[in-house]
């Protein structure tokens, strides 16, 4: 089930406030849905893969948090809106591509606001998502901090992170889009936490 924003001043509005800036989807404010949606292998809501950094800043306004270095960068942006909720975060790595130009690589969210055409969110239960999402298969994760486990769809450019994928009470606790056919592990060395 996704969550509706409690706002009287319209969704777009509800959809800027919940990550916390004033800027955040300007250039589509007419399209509510668009500013959730997320299209594995495209985009999360406003933000695609391929964009360059300086244009998040644009669009989000400044990350709450940022962590740059030789080419890499985290920015993560939380929530500051009570009916997103206080820790939900959207976390967005970015690195030089073969161009030479630092890109949107992985895009990562925490949050129940955004879902898929399907439904599937932050929240959503592992059953279903394994019901909606048959080409998943479980990454390896080394020796990562992540307290479940992360199954993957490489071919469809989209990963669940699962907490308790044992348990009947197992569901997820993000969501993270990444290129088609290379997997959400691929164009990094560490996860935000």
């Amino acid at each position: 089930m996704v969550r509706k924003p409690r706002s009287l001043v319209g969704p777009m509005l509800a959809a800027t406030l919940a990550l916390g800036t004033a800027q955040a989807w300007a250039q589509d404010a007419g399209s509510s849905v668009r500013a959730r949606l997320i299209v594995p292998g495209v985009r999360v809501g406003q933000i695609a893969l391929g964009l360059e950094p300086a244009v998040l800043e644009r669009r989000l306004g400044p990350p709450t948090y940022s962590d740059a270095a030789m080419g890499k960068v985290w920015n993560i942006w939380r929530s500051k809106s009570a009916s997103v909720g206080e820790g939900d975060t959207l976390s967005v790595y970015s690195s030089r591509g073969t161009d030479d130009h630092v890109r949107v690589r992985l895009i990562r969210v925490t949050s129940p606001f955004f879902h898929t055409a399907g439904g599937l969110s932050m929240r959503s239960p592992w059953s279903l998502i394994r019901r909606r999402s048959p080409h998943l298969r479980r990454l390896d994760l080394g020796n990562s901090r992540v307290k479940g486990a992360i199954y993957d769809d490489v071919a469809g450019g989209i990963a669940f992170e699962i907490q308790g994928p044992g348990s009947k009470r197992a569901r997820c606790v993000s969501i993270t889009v990444h290129e088609r056919g290379a997997d959400a592990n691929a164009p990094y060395l560490s996860r935000p936490q």
